[in-house]
């Protein structure tokens, strides 16, 4: 199995995969993912076991081949870059460093919408005098917080459109260690 990088959008990989399997006659069964970004993985299965995948980014795609099918990665060659200033686990932590920062920006939205929620029922509890304890606030707001939020609550598939409020320290922590692990991979 090998990995490309493309300098292409995933679009114009798929064409290329899907003519290559065309022209050789193989047949394939193909999974698209779409997320709210659009297509974001192209899946194409070869066989039972074997299968081409292409993971679209903002930079390009990449490309990752089976074994057996060395023409199509000449094919993809032609479009393939090497990052100059990133080692090898360099793109994974760009990567990382976008889902987390989105994870940071909803978890602190929904912290002080949910505090203010509970704040607000808790001045509605005391203006009709209702007999609301501490402890009882204090549980509400715990469970407030351990609700995930985010958009598309449907399904949990795409990292970025959900986050869990409570461990928004963990995000900002894990922002600022993927910032300045990237800084060092650019030395």
């Amino acid at each position: 199995m090998s990995r490309k990088l493309l300098a292409v959008d995933i679009w114009k990989a798929m064409e290329i995969v899907e003519e290559f399997l065309r022209s050789r006659g193989i047949r394939y069964d193909f999974r698209p993912l779409y997320t709210r970004y659009g297509l974001r993985l192209a899946e194409y299965r070869v066989g039972r076991f074997r299968r081409i995948r292409l993971i679209g980014y903002e930079w390009g795609v990449e490309a990752v081949v089976p074994r057996g099918l060395e023409e199509l990665e000449s094919l993809l060659s032609v479009y393939e870059f090497k990052p100059h200033f990133f080692k090898e686990d360099g793109w994974n932590y760009v990567l990382e460093l976008q889902i987390y920062t989105r994870k940071l920006e909803m978890s602190g939205k929904a912290m002080a919408t949910r505090f203010l929620i509970v704040l607000a029922l808790l001045a509605l509890a005391n203006a009709f005098r209702l007999g609301v304890s501490i402890s009882m606030v204090a549980c509400l707001l715990a469970v407030l917080m351990l609700l995930p939020t985010g958009r598309g609550m449907r399904r949990f598939e795409e990292p970025t459109e959900w986050a869990i409020p409570a461990l928004y320290p963990y995000y900002r922590m894990r922002v600022s260690d993927l910032k300045n692990r990237i800084k060092m991979e650019r030395l």
